[in-house]
């Protein structure tokens, strides 16, 4: 009979291969899996050690009224030394207007090393500014710098990211003392076809104020491009401008109180955090250094140092 030998049948030719075969895949599959884990475990990396901080600080304004101003606070808690790496950072507010186009207005800190060859002997100088910006409504719609004295001195075009007009002026920004930049609708040109938007920053103990200048935006059906639109306008941030890296940054951090609309009657119901995917170096909360009171309106922005983020994102401060 044949039952014994049924029993051991030789495999086919196919069965052996595909054994073969399966027995050379798996360990590459393995490997593969390995190598693109590495890979993708060294590119975040690489990610977290070239992008350089930024925070965000998002606000829910509930005013649906276009409205003629708007102003923020600002008070610098620390800045970059002299001797530490060169930055640019800013810290701005975002504005919208009806039409769609927009803008943004600020403080920046400005970090400047020596030469190299006297960088061993000579400290960075340090350089504050206040800014008012309006990116271009097309290539054919362009914001312009104003016609008066002012505004030709301190306001000019820009390109890079994005192409529009800002005024800026160096201005003495003191350690945990506010400052207030503020923009407002100024009326029309002289040639009738143009809105004017007016730059300023105030001292707000002693109410001194200075214009940055004016920037002219060409009518889009009219009117320019419309009035603000508070509820569009509340994204805030602080930028570490022109810089490579996360670790080794310098660190600095703004309050910022508002922004306010409509003469400061209209301000913010909420602020959420928001962070930069690729550096963990960023937080994000709601006491400001030398204030009694947490909370509404104030949010502080800090980036660089060791900092680490403890509120979430989408976590209403």
């Amino acid at each position: 009979g044949r039952g014994w030998a049924d029993g051991n049948r030789r495999a086919s030719p196919g069965l052996v291969w595909m054994y073969v075969f399966l027995s050379l895949l798996l360990p590459t599959l393995i490997f593969a899996a390995s190598v693109y884990s590495l890979l993708t475990q060294r590119s975040e990396e690489e990610l977290r050690n070239t992008t350089a901080p930024v925070t965000y600080v998002d606000f829910l304004i509930d005013g649906q009224e276009p409205v003629r101003d708007m102003e923020v606070d600002h008070v610098w808690v620390r800045v970059p030394r002299p001797t530490e790496s060169a930055n640019a950072i800013f810290a701005s507010n975002q504005f919208y207007f009806q039409r769609g186009h927009g803008g943004y207005m600020g403080t920046q800190v400005w970090v400047r090393k020596p030469g190299k060859q006297f960088s061993y002997w000579l400290a960075g100088a340090v350089t504050h500014k206040v800014i008012f910006s309006i990116w271009d409504g097309s290539p054919s719609q362009k914001a312009l710098p104003g016609l008066d004295a002012v505004s030709l001195r301190n306001c000019k075009r820009f390109g890079g990211e994005g192409t529009g007009a800002h005024c800026s002026i160096t201005y003495p920004l003191q350690l945990r003392t506010k400052v207030t930049v503020r923009m407002e609708h100024g009326g029309r040109s002289q040639d009738g076809q143009s809105d004017i938007w007016r730059g300023f920053v105030k001292n707000p103990y002693t109410k001194e104020t200075l214009p940055l200048g004016s920037i002219l935006v060409p009518d889009l059906d009219g009117d320019g491009f419309g009035l603000l639109e508070p509820y569009r306008s509340g994204t805030a941030f602080q930028e570490y401008w022109k810089t490579t890296g996360c670790e080794n940054q310098a660190l600095s951090q703004v309050g910022l109180y508002g922004p306010y609309f409509k003469e400061r009657t209209l301000l913010p119901s909420r602020a959420d955090p928001r962070y930069k995917r690729g550096c963990s170096h960023e937080e994000v909360s709601a006491c400001i250094p030398g204030d009694d009171v947490c909370g509404k309106p104030r949010v502080l922005l800090s980036a660089g140092g060791t900092i680490t983020a403890s509120a979430k994102e989408g976590f209403d401060l």
